[in-house]
C-alpha cells in the first residue's frame, strides 16, 4: 500500500514571490517615469520573480542606489530613499519612499580649452547647457 503525504507550503516558502511595486515620490512626474524604467523591481516581477522573501529584500537593495542614481541625473543630488517589504497571503508589496529634497539648478558655468584653443569656435549653444536647468 502506498500512502502520499501532501504539503502545503506557506506563500513564503512558495516556489516564487509574487510581489507589487508602489513608489511614492513628491512633485516630478518625468523622475518618476525615469525611475520605473530603469527599475529591475519592475522589469523583473513577471518575468522572473524572487524565490523568497530574502532574496526580494536584496532585490530591493540592489535597486535603491539605481534609483539614487536617477535622481541625482535630474538634478536632485541630496535625495534620500528607502523601501518597506510588506507580505500577505497573496504576495508582497514593496512601497519605494522617495524624498528629492532640493532641485539643483546650474547658475553658470564656464568652458576653458586647454592648449591654446580659440573658446569661441565651440559655441555655448552646442554643449546643451542652459542657465537655470536641473544641474
Amino acid at each position: 500500500m502506498r500512502t502520499t503525504i501532501l504539503f502545503f507550503l506557506p506563500y513564503f516558502l512558495a516556489a516564487y514571490v509574487e510581489y507589487q511595486v508602489q513608489f511614492t515620490v513628491l512633485g516630478n512626474k518625468e523622475v518618476l517615469q525615469a525611475i520605473q524604467k530603469t527599475s529591475k523591481l519592475i522589469a523583473l516581477r513577471k518575468s522572473a520573480p524572487p524565490p523568497s522573501i530574502t532574496a526580494q529584500r536584496y532585490r530591493v537593495d540592489a535597486d535603491l542606489p539605481v534609483i539614487i542614481d536617477v535622481l541625482h541625473a535630474f538634478g536632485y543630488f541630496d535625495a534620500k530613499v528607502s523601501a518597506d517589504i510588506t507580505t500577505s497571503e497573496q504576495g508582497a508589496t514593496v512601497k519605494i519612499f522617495i524624498r528629492p529634497a532640493v532641485l539643483y539648478r546650474i547658475g553658470s558655468y564656464k568652458v576653458v580649452i586647454k592648449g591654446g584653443n580659440d573658446p569661441s569656435l565651440l559655441p555655448l549653444s552646442t554643449i546643451g547647457i542652459k542657465i537655470g536647468a536641473a544641474a
